[in-house]
């Protein structure tokens, strides 16, 4: 029996964390059919086989089985003489890869009484250091992911991809935006009212603010002159409603220290318009500021002062296509800020939350503010010890918090990471050996997870906790 199998990968260089896309082809050039094949998916689509060529460790993966239903809906797969069955698919979607090296891969099918190969295809992935990231949870249901950009700073490029739970961890292809400075930080958007289409990603280098739009493959860019070069931006960058005048479009808000003094401005990207008039603050710049986009299209503004032992919380409305107005004085209270955080909770409020080192004398304690803030502008706080971490002295800290307000701490003493839920403050859990952390966010909105950097490698992405049972959408 003629039966032959095809693989074909592209491109077969890549940047860490990208995979290549894949076609793998099986033909029937026989004359009797093929029954059962790969039994183990109803679709009957490739199993591959992976091999290290740096460790000569082989791995087998069956293609994922996202919808248990299909076992209930389908007959085995079978291909008639003379048909072929193909089976496009990204290889990020079927495995994740240990580490930046050079791999090489094959396709196999089984059937009733026999099997065939491809000839084994290599494909290299070369390693991407990141020297900045951001990170923004893309909202969608079940399948929603974490949109990550970052400054690959070896290639002078800024990079987008996303990772999602299918079941496992895996990144999504990455797209080169533009060429960046290797200082550029990067700053992501978020949608106001649908699913994520149109992706900005902004940064700042001296007085040129630098964006590039991403949408379904085309990448539009821009620049835009500050006039100042003391300018950074507090992300996220917020999508204009597709039905609100001037979209497509993002808005930023940028803050300048000037002293004595700091300013909030508004920026629209693409119409390089400023959007009303800057507000004006006494006082040392914040060592925190946050944007929290609501599905109204409204924003809130939160920002943490911390200076000369104290610490504050302030925060303020921004309205698209107006400039922010005062910000309001929320929290106050001893200490000095280590990490903070805020993003959008369920049914539309803010939520936040904020580690905060006390000296006291019975020593160093570290208090947790949370705060909710609801979609009427009504204001909650509750302050929280984190007796786990009582006469320590926390050198490096992050903190998330999910769509209910539940925090989590990432918190570093000396040269070992811990890890704290909120929930329960008088436990502190050992966290994984982490080179280089870069941010603690949330997948699917309740599993605190780590994009950390590897020396030389890039970005790599773990979960702190069990991951909860993929669930299919529906």
């Amino acid at each position: 029996m003629s039966v032959h199998v095809r693989l074909d990968l592209e491109p077969p260089v890549l940047r860490w964390p990208q995979l290549p896309a894949c076609r793998v082809t099986l033909v029937n050039g026989g004359g009797e059919a093929l029954r059962d094949i790969n039994v183990e998916d109803p679709r009957g689509r490739a199993a591959l086989e992976l091999t290290d060529l740096a460790t000569g460790e082989q791995t087998e993966i069956a293609a994922p089985i996202l919808d248990p239903s299909v076992f209930l809906l389908s007959e085995p797969c079978s291909l008639e003489p003379g048909a072929q069955l193909e089976d496009a698919f990204y290889l990020g979607r079927r495995l994740s890869l240990p580490r930046p090296g050079r791999y090489r891969l094959r396709a196999r099918f089984r059937w009733d009484d026999g099997e065939a190969r491809s000839d084994a295809v290599p494909f290299e992935v070369q390693a991407a250091p990141a020297a900045a990231l951001a990170v923004e949870p893309e909202r969608g249901g079940p399948m929603s992911a974490l949109a990550c950009a970052w400054n690959d700073r070896d290639a002078g490029t800024m990079r987008l991809t996303s990772i999602a739970q299918q079941p496992a961890l895996a990144a999504g292809p990455t797209v080169d935006l533009a060429r960046a400075a290797a200082l550029a930080v990067p700053i992501l958007s978020v949608p106001a009212d649908r699913l994520p289409g149109r992706q900005y990603v902004a940064w700042i280098v001296d007085r040129e603010l630098g964006y590039a739009v991403h949408e379904h493959g085309a990448i539009e860019r821009g620049q835009l002159d500050l006039q100042a070069s003391d300018w950074r931006p507090i992300g996220p960058a917020c999508e204009l409603s597709m039905e609100a005048p001037g979209a497509p479009d993002a808005e930023l808000l940028l803050l300048r220290d000037e002293g004595s003094r700091w300013r909030l401005r508004a920026i629209r990207l693409v119409q390089a318009a400023v959007l009303g008039a800057d507000v004006v603050v006494s006082g040392p710049a914040p060592a925190w500021a946050r944007v929290v986009h609501r599905p109204d299209g409204e924003r809130r503004i939160f920002v943490v002062t911390s200076t000369s032992g104290a610490t504050s919380l302030l925060w303020g409305s921004w309205t698209p296509g107006c400039g922010p107005t005062r910000l309001r004085a929320a929290i106050e209270g001893p200490g000095h800020l280590l990490a903070a955080a805020a993003q959008l909770g369920a049914g539309g409020c803010s939520v936040g939350a904020a580690l905060v080192a006390v000296a006291t004398p019975r020593g160093r304690l570290h208090a947790l503010w949370s705060w909710s803030l609801t979609e009427d502008d009504a204001f909650a706080h509750q302050t929280t010890e984190l007796t786990c971490l009582a006469d320590a002295s926390v050198d490096e800290a992050f903190v998330a918090v999910d769509q209910r307000g539940s925090a989590a701490v990432l918190a570093r003493r000396a040269e070992a990471w811990s890890f704290v839920d909120a929930s329960r403050p008088d436990v502190a859990g050992p966290a994984p050996a982490l080179a280089s952390p870069l941010q603690l966010s949330f997948l699917r909105g309740r599993t605190p997870v780590v994009v950390y950097a590897e020396p030389e490698q890039g970005l790599f992405l773990r979960p702190l906790v069990d991951l909860p049972p993929f669930v299919p959408p529906t």
